[in-house]
């Protein structure tokens, strides 16, 4: 019998932005999943959306997934992607702040990103207030995953014992190794498709009546929908940049899911 999904991790992260100046913008997007073959030519028009949005963004966050697989050896990361981490500390540099939320497949992630590109990394929830607004915010594998899923992350990516065995085997054994071992959990969004969605019932049955939230951002389903949690709270998943080039964008006032037509005709 399949384990079923356990209560979501309590645990919120808290944010609080400075004010949005007129014309600002607060972006969203997630699952790009770069790294792969496939994703060269996608990298590059996610860099030119990217560029294009840099004038009017006041803050951007990552909803996770944005890498394929990563895991930080001491000295070693995954190779790819250099032209999207060059715009990331670009961002960085305009004094725009980017905030990675990290999702079940760049869980191997602990403080590169930080250091080289000046991105803040939340491994839980982030409760965010935004122009008076709240918002919560996350990828949703902790909300979609089952206990096992819960267990296993513990044990391969929280563990200090575990993390310091693995990087005694040599990069090019041990990322494959990570790859193969992780893939059953890692492509679970794959059944996650399905209604109902178990990010927004948890949203609704489980985090709501905890704690109120206007709005509700996740990504890790691939599919860009919205849904009203009640009346005063609204459910947004925003997609991918597989499929879809979907993403978030808050401009003070309205919340609204865009989509990227040039990287569309791409794909």
């Amino acid at each position: 019998m399949p384990d079923k999904p356990s209560n979501p991790c309590p645990h919120f992260d808290t944010l609080t932005l400075p004010p949005l100046p007129r014309g600002k913008k607060v972006f969203f997007a997630s699952d790009f999943h770069l790294g792969t073959l496939q994703a060269h030519d996608r990298e590059k028009k996610i860099v030119d959306w990217l560029e294009s949005i840099l004038p009017t963004t006041h803050a951007l966050f990552l909803l996770g997934d944005i890498f394929n697989l990563w895991f930080e050896y001491k000295h070693v990361v995954p190779k790819g992607f250099s032209r999207f981490q060059g715009k990331l500390a670009h961002f960085a540099d305009q004094g725009i702040p980017v905030y990675l939320l990290l999702g079940n497949r760049d869980l191997g992630m602990y403080d590169y990103l930080h250091r080289e590109c000046n991105v803040r990394l939340f491994r839980h929830h982030v409760s965010a207030i935004i122009q008076q607004r709240t918002f919560l915010i996350g990828h949703g594998d902790l909300l979609a995953g089952s206990r096992g899923y819960k267990r296993i992350r513990k044990v391969i990516y929280e563990n200090p014992a575990f993390r310091w065995l693995f990087r005694q085997l040599h990069p090019d054994l041990g990322l494959p190794l990570l790859n193969w071992m992780t893939s059953p959990w890692h492509n679970q969004q794959h059944a996650c498709r399905l209604h109902p969605d178990p990010i927004f019932q948890a949203c609704q049955d489980l985090l709501e009546p905890v704690k109120h939230h206007d709005f509700y951002i996740f990504g890790h389903l691939h599919k860009p929908y919205h849904a009203m949690v009640h009346a005063n709270s609204a459910y947004y998943n925003i997609g991918d940049w597989v499929q879809h080039a979907t993403y978030g964008v808050f401009n003070g006032k309205v919340f609204s899911l865009e989509r990227d037509l040039s990287l569309c005709l791409c794909l």
